[in-house]
């Protein structure tokens, strides 16, 4: 059996990743040095499970289950920018999640406790939902994508229901990290 580099999220319609693909086209005009995150692999990742066994696949299944069974699919809107770490020199460009149900950190906390028994450990800092737009290689032209960041920091991409979780395999290639859905677990049916 081998090892799977495994995550958990919560994607968006097609609407919501044309207007952020749309944006990243317009922050790739500052010409900075950054690698665009592809517009499948726009999400909300919920929980890193890091690599786990392949036999352990059928128990994190089952609490990506039980996870979305205890939570009520809501509406959220992706809207604004912004950059990690906030001061100093931005590392991950992304997307806001504005969640007022709590849908995300509710599913995030249940996930957290459900994947300690299978010994996948809780995230070192607090959960703060947002789509990963893209990644800074180098300060090369960050002047100019900071500035139009901020002529955008408002920005909104639209408004979605979530219904699922999905359980990703994450392959990392040269190119970048390629996921592939694992599991779709349906959240509680109203």
């Amino acid at each position: 059996m081998g090892v799977l580099r495994t995550f958990v999220a919560v994607e968006f319609d097609e609407p919501i990743r044309d207007r952020l693909t749309a944006m990243q086209d317009r922050l790739r005009e500052s010409k900075a040095d950054v690698r665009w995150v592809g517009r499948d692999a726009l999400h909300v990742t919920l929980k890193f499970c890091g690599e786990i066994a392949e036999e352990t696949l059928p128990a994190v299944g089952s609490r990506c289950t039980a996870a979305a069974a205890a939570h009520r699919p809501g509406r959220v809107t992706v809207k604004g920018l912004g950059v990690f770490p906030p001061r100093g020199e931005p590392r991950i460009l992304w997307a806001g999640v504005d969640d007022p149900a709590g849908i995300c950190g509710g599913l995030a906390e249940t996930l957290e406790e459900g994947m300690l028994p299978l010994g996948i450990l809780r995230e070192d800092r607090p959960f703060l939902p947002h789509l990963t737009i893209g990644r800074v290689r180098t300060p090369k032209g960050l002047d100019r994508l900071v500035k139009t960041m901020e002529s955008e920091k408002a920005a909104d991409f639209g408004t979605c229901h979530l219904r699922e979780i999905v359980l990703f395999k994450s392959e990392l290639h040269p190119g970048g990290a390629r996921y592939t859905a694992l599991g779709r677990y349906p959240l509680k049916a109203d």
